[in-house]
């Protein structure tokens, strides 16, 4: 089994600690990543109050085509999600009111 060894270090703590990650621990949270983010704006959309400085963030994390660990783009594919396609159903049925040239809520 694949594992990944990340070396993590806190301001008060200055030792690192070594988590082991496997590769399905890694698949489960690039998982999580996308179903947190859509439920948050999925939801948010009803409610009066919201925090938009965090709905901002998700949609450009969404909306990046960046590749990286951690990336939408890699997230949407470890789940065989099409991210052209699933960025367009977000822009049609889940967000609105976002000013994509600004990158931000008005």
């Amino acid at each position: 089994m694949n594992t990944v060894t990340i070396e993590k270090t806190t301001c008060s703590d200055t030792t690192a600690k070594k988590i082991e990650w496997s590769e399905n621990d890694i698949q489960i949270m690039r998982q999580e990543l996308i179903c947190e983010a859509l439920t948050f704006l999925s939801n948010s959309e009803n409610k009066v109050r919201f925090d938009k400085k965090r709905k901002n963030e998700l949609i450009k994390w969404l909306f990046s085509t960046k590749i990286a660990p951690f990336s939408s783009e890699v997230c949407f594919e470890s789940m065989n999600m099409d991210g052209e396609a699933t960025r367009d159903f977000i822009t049609k049925y889940i967000i609105s009111g976002f000013d994509f040239e600004l990158g931000v809520f008005l």
